[in-house]
């Protein structure tokens, strides 16, 4: 009797053993393929990022070229006295522009001293320092972007490059 019972409880838990043995390998390989998926997606994502990358790019400097033909299109399509006015205007009006922007720094260095400027009479201490700090962003801003627009732009191309 007592072999009966336990050939029969034998071959329970083997017919049970195989079963969750298959459970758990399914199981198994449903978790392994859903982590294969997701670094596939990952993967997936960072090379449409660098892809996106590299297009913007492109299309930047598309856009560049773009304009740069644009620009001597119509200058040469342009009558001479209207190049000439545009040579003429573009230096004073940025020559202009730097004299406005260094006397209204020149006023807020002054009322950071305490003297008692116009600008003094519409800002507080605070605001005048952060115009100061803003000012000084924005000089060392606009002259890195002249030296690259108007030195970077006209670089030698190395040679075989043209």
């Amino acid at each position: 009797m007592l072999d009966i019972i336990t050939g029969i409880a034998g071959g329970l838990f083997t017919a049970a053993g195989g079963g969750i043995f298959g459970m758990v390998g399914a199981l198994a390989g449903q978790w392994l393929k859903s982590r294969e998926k997701q670094k596939d997606h990952v993967r997936s994502l960072e090379v449409t990022r660098l892809n996106m990358e590299v297009t913007d790019k492109d299309g930047s400097w598309k856009g560049l070229s773009s304009s740069h033909d644009a620009d001597a299109a119509v200058s040469t399509n342009a009558h001479k006295w209207a190049n000439d006015i545009k040579a003429i205007y573009r230096p004073f009006l940025t020559t202009m522009l730097c004299v406005v922007s260094y006397l209204i720094f020149r006023d807020l260095m002054a009322s950071m001293k305490g003297d008692d400027t116009t600008i003094a009479k519409f800002f507080h201490l605070e605001e005048i320092r952060a115009m100061v700090v803003y000012t000084v962003y924005s000089i060392i801003f606009a002259t890195s972007t002249a030296i690259v627009w108007w030195f970077g732009d006209r670089a030698f191309a190395p040679p075989g490059l043209k």
